[in-house]
């Protein structure tokens, strides 16, 4: 699988507070990947660092295997983003806001290629209107829509159904789908709403705290089958290297005084046998539902 993006040991502060802490992640060619997390967890500082907005304290990105640091104009050259609200002309139509910000890219469109843009975001109706009479939705899918101008091959949005009502939430969600499957374009979306994540997205990550939890297939991530089981015990260092051998896990890490797995649920049984089988002195075991429960617990954990 090619990597379109592959971000390493990312880390970020401002004085005293982690915004990013060592964040790692990789996103392939047609994923629609999903960066997840809750408000303040870091996923637009991380953002603006993918887009070279800020620089990171350390840490690298690369697009397309190219590095960022290095080739910054080609590779930002193809990629399309809106971070927060898209930045419209509200006096302006919407074909004029779009020939507007093609000609910032050196370009200079036709009535059919404005068209095509206008239609691709289901704006084609209301070309000819001015946006300052478009819905917060609406003004979101012409910010895609100028994004798009130079037809780029990854396409990063930082929360775009922020205050948007359910048909506009609906709308970007179809929206999303339809650039990847019907455009072939690479998507990066942020969100802290694991329902529109799950709706959307092929492949996600958790951040919590500017730190990666969890990164894998959404399928995998979310089957009901796969449960977060909280495990304590008195000997940590030799319960990770006992885990480490233990193969019925999707993954697992240790956070303040435990250890987070994902597994199956009917494995559980299994894993306490093995644990005392290896001399584990287990003080707890809390098998969690999915991880809706385990993102419900983080966004709750200050």
């Amino acid at each position: 699988m090619e990597l379109a993006i592959k971000a390493e040991k990312l880390n970020k502060s401002y004085r005293n507070f982690q915004a990013v802490n060592n964040l790692s992640f990789t996103v392939n060619r047609g994923d629609v990947y999903g960066f997840l997390g809750q408000n303040g967890a870091g996923k637009s500082t991380t953002i603006r660092m993918l887009l070279s907005l800020i620089s990171p304290d350390n840490g690298s990105v690369a697009y397309w295997g190219k590095s960022l640091h290095d080739h910054r104009i080609e590779t930002l050259s193809g990629i399309g983003a809106i971070i927060e609200k898209p930045d419209l002309y509200k006096y302006l139509s919407a074909e004029d806001n779009l020939r507007i910000f093609a000609r910032m890219n050196g370009m200079k469109l036709t009535d059919k290629e404005v068209l095509f843009h206008l239609d691709r975001v289901g704006l084609a109706d209301r070309k000819k209107s001015n946006v300052g009479s478009f819905s917060q939705g609406m003004k979101q899918r012409l910010g895609i829509a100028v994004s798009l101008v130079h037809d780029p091959k990854i396409i990063i949005l930082d929360e775009p159904t922020n205050g948007l009502d359910p048909q506009g939430i609906a709308d970007m969600r179809n929206l999303i789908l339809s650039l990847n499957k019907d455009h072939g374009k690479t998507i990066v979306v942020s969100s802290h709403l694991l329902n529109e994540i799950e709706m959307v997205a092929n492949r996600m990550i958790i951040i919590h705290k500017g730190s990666s939890v969890v990164e894998g297939k959404v399928s995998e991530l979310l089957d009901p089958a796969q449960t977060l089981v909280k495990l304590n015990t008195i000997n940590p260092e030799k319960t990770s290297s006992v885990l480490e051998r233990f193969t019925a896990m999707v993954s697992f890490t240790f956070a303040e005084d435990h250890f987070r797995l994902i597994m199956n649920r009917n494995r559980v049984p299994e894993l306490i046998q093995h644990l005392v089988s290896e001399d584990i002195s287990i003080l707890s075991v809390q098998p969690k539902h999915s991880l809706e429960d385990y993102f419900i617990q983080l966004t709750q954990n200050d």
